[in-house]
């Protein structure tokens, strides 16, 4: 672990073509949560990812550290995939607040009122993204101040919702396939739930827990909710979990079919990606399935 100022470089992989010389030909895709950034360098013209960094952010929950944060990786250069260059960007944010909506059901003049009266906060802006795989809505919070710094990567940073861009790549993934699927993707304290059949969104939400008591129950709950069986459903689990931890093997006592979800095979990878554990980067990875 390298410490770079008040952050520490987790994990880095950075390819021997990387070169800025090729820049209009990659694409940014990054992830934002309280405590972690990471960002990587997709090579359009090849298919292929060919950089990766995770930070880890000392913070105490304050956005103001994580913007902090921010702004101490970008001012001092800390990046190398930052100050290689990229033509476009795309980050996902993660937000205790978000909600999905039918289209049908989608008033867009309405959108922040409605959301406005469930959100804990004062002072967030609302946005809102389309899903690609379905004709569904997404609204979410975000602190102003956290998209103004992450548009000093690049101006037109498309600033996305991590829980949407999950439920929607899940969702492309699997519409061919009408059996019933239990992700979940876990990133620090806060894990994404998604249950889906083919290309129908059953359920999807996002939790703030504890350990593995936490988990277990807001998963079991879920299925309880829908009369889903835990011995009968696969369910897949990628991000920060290892398989020796003490949630993967208390997983295992109550969901038989428990297991890591691999990184996924529409596109390739640098060798350096190889040293990463397979399931860790699935939410970021999948996004190159959710944007354009």
């Amino acid at each position: 672990m390298q410490e770079i100022g008040n952050n520490s470089l987790l994990a880095s992989v950075i390819d021997e073509t990387v070169s800025a010389e090729h820049a209009e030909q990659y694409r940014l895709l990054a992830q934002v949560n309280h405590h972690h950034i990471i960002f990587s360098l997709f090579d359009k013209s090849r298919e292929k990812f060919i950089a990766l960094e995770k930070f880890l952010i000392q913070t105490d929950e304050s956005e103001g550290d994580l913007v902090d944060g921010l702004n101490e990786i970008y001012t001092h250069k800390s990046s190398r995939i930052l100050n290689c260059g990229f033509s476009d960007s795309f980050v996902g944010v993660f937000s205790d607040d978000v909600m999905h909506i039918p289209a049908a059901m989608f008033d867009e003049q309405q959108a922040e009122s409605i959301h406005q009266l469930q959100s804990r906060y004062n002072g967030r802006k609302v946005l809102q993204q389309k899903f690609l795989s379905q004709d569904i809505r997404s609204l979410y919070t975000i602190n102003p101040l956290i998209e103004q710094t992450l548009r000093h990567i690049q101006s037109d940073i498309h600033v996305l919702n991590s829980n949407a861009l999950y439920a929607d790549s899940l969702l492309h993934t699997y519409k061919h396939d009408q059996s019933v699927r239990v992700h979940a993707n876990i990133i620090g304290d806060r894990f994404d739930l998604v249950i889906s059949q083919g290309s129908k969104l059953l359920l999807s939400n996002h939790f703030a827990f504890k350990g593995g008591e936490d988990f277990m129950f807001y998963s079991l709950t879920a299925l309880e909710q829908l009369d889903l069986n835990p011995d009968e459903i696969p369910f897949h689990v990628s991000g920060e979990i290892a398989r020796n931890s003490g949630l993967f093997i208390m997983a295992r006592k109550y969901i038989r079919h428990f297991d890591f979800m691999n990184r996924p095979d529409h596109c390739e990878y640098a060798y350096g990606f190889d040293n990463l554990p397979s399931h860790a980067y699935v939410g970021l990875y999948n996004m190159l399935l959710c944007v354009s």
